[in-house]
């Protein structure tokens, strides 16, 4: 969870396309914010990438968040689940993916070391979650403990996130984020 600032393209309370009411910020990147947002609808916690406001109108930028959507293909439960882009009325654009409750894998070892059992339980589940990335050609090319979550901090409950710079390995396709920025 990160303190919303009043320069942030969303606030706390804000509703998007009158469907999603947004919670927190849950981080900021180069091209992206991400945050946590509830279906006025079903009430179900989901996530939002938000492209920033600058990038928006960039026809580059939209190009690598239509790919990015395209990684919803991956059906596994340690990959977190892509959904679809929107735009809102004002132009901004915004990927929903599911909200995974849980600390990354970078704040739980800013706790205190894992034991080895748990760290072989994340590390099966990861590479069971890359292998059904890598059956769809899809190579994450980012993986972090940062862009790992343990749902309920429960390790074997661990979660892929963030595919923004992920690669199609099919003949010909380009990196989901540009060559440039990979």
């Amino acid at each position: 969870m990160m303190d919303s600032r009043p320069g942030d393209m969303f606030q706390p309370g804000d509703l998007l396309n009158n469907t999603y009411r947004i919670e927190m910020l849950l981080g900021r990147g180069g091209t992206s914010d991400v945050y946590k947002a509830r279906s006025e609808i079903s009430g179900n916690l989901v996530a939002l990438k938000v492209l920033k406001q600058e990038l928006a109108g960039n026809e580059d930028f939209t190009v690598l968040m239509a790919r990015e959507e395209n990684i919803r293909e991956i059906r596994h439960d340690a990959v977190v689940r892509y959904s679809e882009n929107h735009r809102t009325p004002e132009g901004q654009i915004y990927l929903l993916m599911d909200f995974i409750d849980g600390p990354g894998m970078d704040k739980k070892l800013k706790q205190g070391p894992m034991s080895a059992d748990d760290l072989l339980i994340v590390g099966r589940r990861v590479a069971e979650g890359l292998q059904a990335a890598h059956a769809r050609n899809i190579v994450h090319r980012d993986l972090s403990p940062d862009n790992i979550i343990l749902r309920d901090g429960d390790p074997a409950q661990a979660v892929i996130i963030d595919f923004g710079i992920a690669k199609d390995t099919n003949p010909g396709a380009q990196t989901i984020v540009g060559n440039e920025f990979a």
